[in-house]
C-alpha cells in the first residue's frame, strides 16, 4: 500500500543534505504520495513547487499539520535538518512515526566555547533527541550519538541513497575545463575540516606522472592559502584548482585515484560516488572513511606519515574493486526500503 510521505529540511538549495533529501523524494515518489516542508524559500531543484510548502517558522507547525492532513494522516515524517530550532518545532508535533536523520558528528559541536557552554548544548542535544527515533547516516555517527549519551527511543544506521543512473549518467558529459591525462583529484568544499596542506603534503611524495586537480571552492583567505602552500612546496604548476563544478562526476570518472584527507566525516559522499564509478579511493583513516573502505577498497585506507599514505597510493592505485556491490547497497530504492521499514 502506497504511503503518505512527507520530507522536511531547512531548505533545497544546493548541498550535501539537500541532495539526499531530493534523491529520498524522487525513490519515494515512484511507489508513493509524498510532500516537502522547506523552512526557507531556496528550492534549486528538479522538484515540482506543487509538493513543497514554506513553512512560516513564526507560525503553529501544528495549525499547519492539521490543514495538510485533514484527508489523511502522515504515514511517515523524515527530518533531515540538522538545526535545533527546525527539530524542536517538529518534536512539539509529538508524533511517534518522525524520524530525525543525523547527518554528522554531533560530538565535534560540543568542543567550543568554555565548559558550561559545553555543558548546554549536550544537555540540549540530549533533550531534544531523547525517545525520539533517530536515523544515522554511518555507524560512526551512531557511536558518536552513543557516545554523548543521547537515549532515542530507536537508533538505526541507514546509509544515504544514491542515484545510481543519474551518477553514472553524468560522468559521461564532457568536461568544462582541461583535464590533465593522468591525475588525482580532491572534490569537495574547502574548508578547514578537509585538511587539504596533508593532502599537498602527501601529493609532493607521489610520482610526477600524475598532477592534482582541486575541484571546489570556498573561504577566499583559505583558498589563497593553500596556493601559496603549493608554490612553496614547488608543486604548483602539478596543482590545478579549478572551482566548484555543477556537475563534478566526470572529473571523479576520468581520474586516476580520489583522495580523501578529511579530519572528520559523518558519511564521506565523495567516497562513494568514486567507487560507484570505479574509481579508486585513498582516505585517512578517521572512522566514516574506515567504515567505507574496510568494507569496498581496504586498500585505500591512508595511516601513519604522508610519505608512508604517498606510497600506499602509488601502490594500489590499479587495484581492483567491485564497484558493482558499491551500486547495489547504496542504490535509492534499497536504502529507502529501510526507511519504509524503519517503523
Amino acid at each position: 500500500m502506497a504511503k503518505k510521505i512527507l520530507l522536511i529540511n531547512k531548505s533545497l538549495c544546493f548541498g550535501g543534505i539537500e541532495t539526499v533529501m531530493q534523491t529520498q523524494y524522487f525513490s519515494f515518489s515512484k511507489e508513493h504520495d509524498v510532500d516537502i516542508l522547506l523552512f526557507k524559500r531556496e528550492n534549486i531543484s528538479d522538484i515540482n513547487d506543487n509538493n513543497i510548502d514554506y513553512f512560516d517558522q513564526y507560525k503553529s507547525l501544528k495549525k499547519f499539520m492539521n490543514n495538510k492532513e485533514k484527508d489523511r494522516k502522515y504515514d511517515l515524517i523524515i527530518c533531515h535538518a540538522q538545526s535545533e530550532r527546525i527539530c524542536k518545532q517538529v518534536k512539539s508535533l509529538k508524533r511517534n512515526n518522525v524520524l530525525y536523520v543525523i547527518h554528522g558528528m554531533q560530538s565535534k559541536k560540543l568542543l567550543n566555547g568554555n565548559f558550561f557552554a559545553r555543558y548546554l548544548r549536550k544537555k540540549r542535544k540530549q533533550a531534544l533527541y531523547k525517545n525520539e527515533n533517530l536515523v544515522t547516516v554511518s555507524n560512526a555517527v551512531k557511536k558518536d550519538i552513543e557516545a554523548m549519551n543521547i537515549k532515542p527511543k530507536k537508533l538505526e544506521t541507514i546509509y544515504n541513497p544514491f542515484n545510481v543512473d543519474k551518477i553514472m549518467n553524468l560522468s559521461r558529459q564532457s568536461v568544462e575545463k582541461y583535464l590533465p591525462e593522468k591525475y588525482i583529484v580532491w572534490v569537495g568544499r574547502i574548508s578547514e575540516v578537509k585538511n587539504l596542506p596533508l593532502l599537498f603534503e602527501i601529493y609532493k611524495y607521489i610520482s610526477s606522472q600524475y598532477e592534482l586537480v582541486i575541484v571546489g571552492d570556498g573561504n577566499d583567505k583559505l583558498l589563497n592559502e593553500l596556493k601559496r602552500k603549493a608554490k612553496s612546496m614547488n608543486i604548483e604548476d602539478r596543482v590545478h584548482f579549478i572551482g566548484s563544478r555543477k556537475n563534478p562526476y566526470p572529473y571523479i570518472n576520468n581520474a586516476d585515484a580520489l583522495i580523501l584527507t578529511s579530519k572528520e566525516e559523518g558519511l564521506p559522499t565523495v567516497i562513494i560516488e568514486a567507487l560507484i564509478l570505479h574509481t579508486p579511493v585513498f582516505g585517512v583513516d578517521i572512522p566514516a572513511v574506515n567504515e567505507l573502505l574496510s568494507k569496498y577498497y581496504r586498500q585505500g585506507l591512508l595511516q601513519e606519515t604522508p610519505k608512508k599514505m604517498s606510497v600506499i597510493i602509488e601502490k594500489n592505485i590499479f587495484s581492483e574493486f567491485d564497484s558493482k556491490k558499491v551500486q547495489k547497497d547504496f542504490s535509492s530504492s534499497v536504502l529507502s526500503i529501510k526507511y519504509i521499514n524503519y517503523l
